[in-house]
């Protein structure tokens, strides 16, 4: 039985440690700077969604259409999107930095072709 007890406080020892210092760097992440850039061909237009995940709340998606260069940026701990080509011709590309650091990025020159990239914590 002695035993027993040692196990389940070991555990919530460890749980404990985990979630102290677990939480203190995942609250880190909760306000990352968060850029979506949108690159192409020149004049290059488009048409998408994105939704920026943050302390505990997820804002979107927000419907956006343009044409490159474009950038939408907020603060969060993830993000999602989906851009789409408006025309046949030329190329679109979509970045997503944090903290203007390179994270995750696609490119596409099929006609109306389609990008979708996340990024999670």
């Amino acid at each position: 039985m002695k035993s027993m007890e040692k196990q389940t406080n070991l555990i919530f020892l460890v749980l404990g440690i985990f979630l102290l210092f677990g939480c203190s760097e995942a609250s880190k992440d909760l306000n990352s700077a968060l850029t979506i850039k949108v690159e192409g061909s020149k004049g290059q237009s488009f048409r998408g969604n994105y939704s920026i995940i943050g302390t505990g709340a997820i804002c979107g998606p927000t419907n956006v259409y343009g044409t490159v260069p474009a950038e939408y940026s907020g603060k969060g701990s993830a993000v999602t999107c989906h851009f789409q080509k408006t025309s046949q011709e030329g190329y679109l590309r979509v970045k997503i930095l944090k903290n203007d650091k390179l994270i995750s990025h696609s490119e596409t020159s099929i006609p109306y072709g389609v990008i979708s990239l996340k990024s999670l914590p």
